[in-house]
């Protein structure tokens, strides 16, 4: 039951690092800048999430399997936005 407590206080723990990393590429997509943005911290994000993702598959743990999920999700997005914008501004 202890690790049922852990496993929620984690899930919640990384949906607002998900709401964090959607929100950012939220805010690039609609400013079309990402001039004070870092690429390495989502992309940090995003590897910690796929080593968690092993874990939790070897473990059987659902809570690391899901928060990978939702996390890398938001990441992903963000990680988009970033590029694409980065893209289009070496264009102009």
């Amino acid at each position: 039951m202890e690790q049922l407590y852990w496993s929620i206080g984690l899930i919640i723990c990384w949906l607002i690092v998900a709401y964090g990393q959607y929100h950012q590429g939220r805010i690039i997509k609609q400013t079309g800048s990402c001039d004070n943005v870092s690429f390495r911290l989502p992309l940090a994000v995003f590897t910690a999430q796929l080593i968690l993702l092993v874990k939790g598959i070897y473990y059987y743990d659902w809570s690391l399997i899901s928060g990978c999920i939702i996390v890398n999700a938001s990441v992903s997005y963000n990680l988009y936005q970033i590029v694409k914008t980065r893209l289009r501004q070496r264009k102009h």
